[in-house]
């Protein structure tokens, strides 16, 4: 702002000329400062393409888990027995399934 105070044409307005704005010195960082804004920027769009891929990913595998445990329902209420697989049998298999289903769209 002080380089335009001091640059700007007074009259009833105040202008800027193309010549003040080519003037204009814009502070560059160094190369180091450079790289590692470059860094942060590029860790932050693998994080959000990792959310973008394991995100569905998740959200398909809990569905999937719903649905088994849904049918297991069911199926005790006709047939009165249950199917006998644990919690982290289940989760093993959602697992493997979200896997398989992520490296599908890699």
């Amino acid at each position: 702002m002080e380089y335009i105070g001091k640059a700007a044409v007074n009259s009833s307005v105040t202008s800027i000329r193309r010549k003040m704005l080519d003037d204009y010195p814009v502070p560059v960082p160094s190369v180091e400062i450079q790289n590692r804004i470059i860094n942060v920027l590029d860790n932050f769009e693998s994080i959000c393409s990792d959310l973008n891929i394991g995100l569905p990913a998740e959200i398909e595998a809990r569905k999937k888990q719903y649905e088994f445990y849904r049918d297991a329902l069911l199926t005790f209420a006709e047939t009165g027995s249950i199917i006998a697989q644990t919690d982290r049998q289940t989760d093993r298999q959602t697992d493997r399934q979200t896997d398989r289903q992520t490296d599908r769209r890699v």
